[in-house]
């Protein structure tokens, strides 16, 4: 999407001050991204997504982009979410 803001990298202090409940949404495949994995920052707080992902070729390459200082929660086998992060 032409307005999303690339990341190499999600920053923790930075997704605090982007978001009021920050939570990383990890999808795969998606119209606009096929054939990659993207976390894109989410604004539970509304609920709402941000412009703010990382797009990478695999799920072990994304999760680099993850902050240490949040945890996986595994989707449903039939959600179109791969995980997310809080």
């Amino acid at each position: 999407m032409s307005d999303d803001i690339y990341l190499a990298r999600f920053d923790y202090e930075e997704l605090t001050e982007q978001a009021a409940i920050p939570v990383i949404i990890v999808t795969a495949n998606q119209d606009d991204y096929p054939r990659r994995y993207v976390a894109r920052l989410w604004d539970m707080s509304v609920p709402t997504s941000t412009q703010y992902m990382a797009l990478e070729d695999t799920l072990e390459e994304l999760r680099k982009t993850i902050p240490a200082e949040m945890s996986r929660l595994q989707a449903a086998p039939d959600d179109s979410i791969v995980e997310a992060w809080l």
